[in-house]
């Protein structure tokens, strides 16, 4: 059993479906993405192609096309989940280059930073052995906790 979801914006989505806003649930993961019974190797490169076909890309100065978004595609084997993570990348720009750039796009890298600061901070606690590990500081995190956690 496979699901492929992306995260853009801090909004889920699942890229086997046309749902674009999912919740995630700590008990349970995200609600409502589809998860596709797999039987060959064929079948699960067929549902990654059609996530990919899916998933956010943009322009950027560096990247013809570059992903925009982060996905999660999940492999449930005989009752444990494998989480593989293609995380978009970090930008930074300098403050005189911002008024050049479209209010999506602004938004578009303030939430791949601050989701990629938030995973950078979940690391750190947990190297660190701190009470409060701060899971729940962007969806990326959340989604990701139990592969941080065993859980």
């Amino acid at each position: 059993r496979v699901s492929y979801v992306e995260i853009h914006n801090e909004r889920v989505a699942d890229l086997l479906s046309d749902r674009t806003s999912l919740d995630i649930r700590d008990d349970c993961g995200v609600v409502g993405a589809e998860v596709v019974d797999v039987s060959s190797l064929d079948e699960v490169l067929d549902v990654l192609r059609l996530g990919a076909e899916r998933r956010a890309i943009a322009s950027t100065d560096l990247n013809e096309r570059s992903s925009r978004s982060h996905t999660i595609f999940s492999v449930e084997v005989n009752g444990a989940t494998l989480r593989l993570a293609d995380l978009a990348g970090s930008e930074k720009w300098r403050t005189e280059e911002l008024r050049d750039y479209s209010k999506h796009r602004i938004k578009e890298l303030t939430s791949i930073n601050q989701s990629l600061s938030a995973l950078a901070n979940v690391v750190s606690a947990l190297k660190d052995g701190r009470p409060h590990v701060p899971y729940r500081a962007s969806k990326l995190t959340r989604l990701l906790r139990d592969a941080f956690c065993g859980g």
